[in-house]
């Protein structure tokens, strides 16, 4: 992952979707996609492209100001993960899912998936 990865807003995310699902995008492409997706305009829209190329999180390009994302969803999602983590659970993923089970939040289904990532994840010796 590139370093640095800015915060990217609820907003900022919107945009990111389309352009991960149609990049490269011309703007105009964007601002059709969350017409219907999300029913914002025109300004809302460029509002949030303009953000992101500002972050350097999304790439500008004339003629037709074609968008492109600079990061991709894993990335961003990695990146949000850790942040996440990190303000709410100092940075421990085992607090995280300590929680969930301790709440009850989890299924005894997620609950065996994990352990079989776990354990297919785990470092042979």
């Amino acid at each position: 992952m590139k370093k640095n990865l800015p915060k990217i807003t609820d907003g900022e995310l919107k945009v990111l979707e389309v352009l991960w699902d149609k990049a490269p995008a011309a703007a105009g492409e964007v601002v059709a996609a969350l017409k219907e997706r999300a029913n914002w305009n025109r300004n809302t829209t460029y509002t949030f492209i303009n953000r992101l190329v500002d972050k350097n999180v999304v790439k500008r390009e004339e003629p037709g100001f074609i968008c492109t994302p600079l990061y991709t969803r894993d990335e961003v999602r990695v990146s949000e993960a850790r942040s996440f983590l990190d303000k709410m659970y100092d940075g421990s993923l085992k607090m995280l899912v300590t929680s969930f089970i301790n709440t009850k939040a989890v299924s005894n289904q997620e609950l065996a998936e994990l352990k079989r990532l776990i354990e297919n994840s785990a470092p042979e010796k």
